[in-house]
């Protein structure tokens, strides 16, 4: 076996071995695209996409439940390579239930060289409004017939309620000519947003991210990934496999957990690229745990927009160009 068969062997091992962690429910508004877009989850990776990057998403989750999960997402980061910076900002607007949430998040990164690679330092601050739809809350011993809400309880009330709040996170990623990843934690501590006289806590939260890109063929590249998340009590693990296939289009899978108590979803991406700025995915994820008859089907869409005319900004580095990565 030649050393990109051991290569291989040697990767998907890796991967096993991250995924096979005990996995958990979601826990945020997640996405299936990390491999796509990493800055959404890690703000060390600003200006890694060599141009001015804009990605915008769009995710219904379990479309079969009502109130299920959506978001919309818009985000753009772009490099300073004159300093050794990244900076970005990204907007979104989201519903779970009878809750909604809106965020504004600005990110800085610096970039240093190391360990024959780029070494990013990142931090993101933002701004974060929870909202309560009171009047879609059902409680078992409220009353609501004839038009009537009264949810019989001392802490939930009728009506809509917004409360404010700050989120942050720190951040890290690495990119080797080999590989890529990066780790993010969020909101340390944890700390509570009041609504009307209900407190919603936001978790800690950890996010990781590694990828191996491998040249099959000068025409043929598999990117397999391993994303993984976790609350510091529970782990939620996804394995991603996708092959681009000259240069402009897209296929893969995603399997989300390790074993039949934890598999969730299995996940179909394809996408195109239309021409050096404009780029489509779509990725659809079936539900596979014995639940799936209820939370069957999430739609994924996701736009990427690069503009590579960076004015003032000073050259690129090479050593944080691969053309192995999506850029």
């Amino acid at each position: 076996m030649g050393t990109k068969g051991n290569r291989l062997v040697l990767m998907i091992a890796f991967l096993w071995v991250m995924a096979t962690i005990p996995s958990s429910a979601q826990q945020w508004n997640q996405s299936s695209f990390v491999p796509l877009n990493p800055y959404r989850e890690h703000a060390a990776y600003a200006g890694f996409d060599q141009s001015i990057a804009i990605h915008l998403h769009l995710r219904n989750q379990w479309v079969n439940l009502p109130g299920s999960p959506r978001f919309f997402y818009a985000g753009m980061h772009l490099p300073i390579y004159l300093f050794n910076l990244g900076v970005g900002f990204d907007l979104q607007t989201a519903s779970d239930g009878v809750l909604q949430y809106r965020s504004i998040r600005a990110s800085g990164a610096r970039v240093f060289r190391a360990a024959g690679g780029s070494l990013s330092l990142g931090a993101r601050l933002g701004f974060l409004q929870m909202g309560i739809d009171g009047n879609a809350i059902r409680t078992p011993g409220g009353d609501y017939e004839n038009g009537t809400i009264d949810h019989n309880d001392p802490i939930l009330n009728t009506g809509k309620y917004t409360g404010n709040g700050f989120q942050w996170e720190a951040s890290l990623f690495f990119r080797h000519p080999l590989f890529q990843t990066g780790i993010s934690v969020l909101d340390v501590p944890s700390h509570p947003i009041e609504l009307d006289l209900t407190r919603f806590g936001l978790k800690t939260q950890l996010m990781g991210f590694f990828q191996y890109p491998i040249s099959l063929s000068q025409n043929v590249h598999f990117q397999p990934s391993v994303v993984v998340r976790s609350d510091l009590r529970k782990i939620q693990s996804e394995i991603h496999a996708l092959l681009r296939i000259n240069g402009n289009i897209f296929g893969g899978v995603m399997i989300r957990g390790n074993s039949s108590p934890t598999w969730d979803a299995l996940g179909f991406c394809v996408g195109h690229k239309i021409n050096r700025r404009y780029s489509v995915f779509y990725q659809y994820d079936a539900g596979i745990s014995s639940l799936q008859r209820s939370h069957e089907g999430s739609h994924e869409l996701m736009l990427r927009i690069n503009f590579y005319n960076l004015p003032a900004t000073g050259q690129p580095p090479k050593i944080i160009f691969n053309p192995r990565f999506l850029e």
